[in-house]
């Protein structure tokens, strides 16, 4: 059996030959629908114009929508372009320049410890010098992933020097300094990509080196009661040592502490932080640190910046230390770990305070870090039969949301 597909014309051909007179059996033959045509041509015709009309219509509508969308898609473009920087021409600029830039994107402004933001600066520029050394660099451009991984190569290598010139040969840096100073020049050249100051971050998929993990140093109970013996006679070194043990201060933050920041009758210290929606951070002051701060005399504006610089304050509680743990400056040397100072007594509050059953978020809060950071440096295990610190506020054990009453004046929480 014949399977002859029918012959299929366009309609407006169709149309025009039922105008025309076309035989209706004629019609039939070629194709059963031609037939309504036949019956009425004139009819089918204007209803033919019709659809043709409306189908006009219909599509310069929808070429009109498609005309407002790449409106939309070209405004959407252009925000990105101011936004992220995306399809704008790479504009070089130099190393220098692009520290300062991220420098300011990390501290933000008002901040009241530039402590961090000094040492990223001097690690980010001595490594742009060194890199000078092999070759030049006028923009941050030329910085390639080889530079990058000559730099890790001379942070690890021994801090020896060059016989001929004299210079060192390495820095002997600590894996997790390395991981550091890798970080600082990711986060540079994340920062520089983003916008469009080079074309390609070269560290990109530069794996992170791995840092062995190591044990939290924290000073025990009875160490702390021992620096605090030795220190007895020093109201000053008695005061700087209490602040860092039941406040969590970094050293820069202690060294710049103002009177007007410290509220002791409401117990509490604030300071400033401009990444916090309130723009302050508030820091209970425990009621054993109360008495330190009463001994202390009010001269200045600062409690100890006062004609003393803050690297001398630190050296000062280092020698406290070594003094009162002897045996403990030796086990540090033997180890090859870091001396003790201002990370060892952050570590030492956020350890007891989780003794205490206090929140990690609480404490993560109180130090300014986020928990992942607070738990995995910073929380140590005391050992067992050792007792945490005794920490009390306002003669109340504290809770596990921190604090077991409200300061005392509520307006300023």
């Amino acid at each position: 059996m014949s399977t002859r597909k029918k012959e299929t014309l366009p309609a407006a051909i169709v149309a025009q030959a039922i105008y025309n007179g076309v035989d209706p059996k004629a019609a039939q033959a070629l194709n059963p629908e031609l037939a309504m045509f036949a019956r009425h041509p004139i009819m089918d015709l204007d209803r033919l114009r019709n659809r043709a009309t409306l189908a006009e219509a219909s599509l310069a509508s929808a070429q009109n929508r498609l005309g407002d969308e790449d409106r939309r898609l070209e405004l959407m473009a252009e925000k990105a372009v101011k936004a992220y920087g995306i399809g704008k021409r790479i504009q070089p600029i130099t190393p220098e320049a692009a520290i300062k830039s991220l420098l300011k994107r990390i501290r933000g402004d008002g901040s009241s410890c530039d402590g961090y933001q000094t040492n990223v600066r001097k690690s980010l520029l001595s490594f742009v010098k060194r890199t000078r050394e092999h070759h030049p660099v006028e923009y941050l451009s030329d910085i390639t992933l080889e530079d990058v991984e000559t730099e890790i190569d001379y942070l690890r290598a021994p801090k020896v020097k060059d016989q001929k010139t004299g210079d060192f040969l390495g820095e002997g840096k600590k894996p997790k300094t390395i991981k550091h100073r890798f970080t600082m020049i990711r986060e540079l050249m994340a920062h520089a990509e983003a916008r469009r100051w080079i074309e390609e971050d070269p560290t990109a998929n530069k794996r992170v080196p791995k840092v062995p993990k190591g044990r939290i140093r924290f000073y025990s109970a009875e160490e702390v009661a021992a620096v605090f013996r030795e220190a007895e006679r020093n109201a000053f070194l008695s005061a700087v040592f209490a602040i860092e043990i039941y406040t969590g201060l970094r050293l820069d933050e202690v060294f710049k502490l103002r009177w007007d920041e410290v509220f002791i009758e409401r117990r509490q210290i604030r300071l400033p932080a401009p990444k916090l929606d309130n723009k302050f951070k508030s820091i209970p002051i425990f009621d054993q640190l109360v008495p330190y701060l009463e001994a202390l005399p009010r001269v200045g504006k600062t409690l100890f910046g006062e004609g003393r610089k803050k690297k001398a304050l630190g050296r000062a509680v280092l020698r406290l230390v070594k003094r009162a743990l002897p045996e403990r400056a030796k086990e540090t040397e033997e180890e090859g770990a870091r001396r003790d100072g201002s990370q060892t007594a952050r570590r030492t509050l956020a350890t007891h305070l989780r003794a205490l059953n206090v929140s990690a978020k609480r404490i993560a809060s109180w130090l300014g870090h986020s928990v992942t950071v607070l738990e995995e440096d910073y929380c140590g295990l005391l050992p067992d039969g050792d007792r945490p610190l005794k920490i009390t506020f306002l003669g109340g054990q504290l809770v596990t949301d921190g604090l077991p009453h409200p300061y005392p004046n509520p307006g300023i929480n």
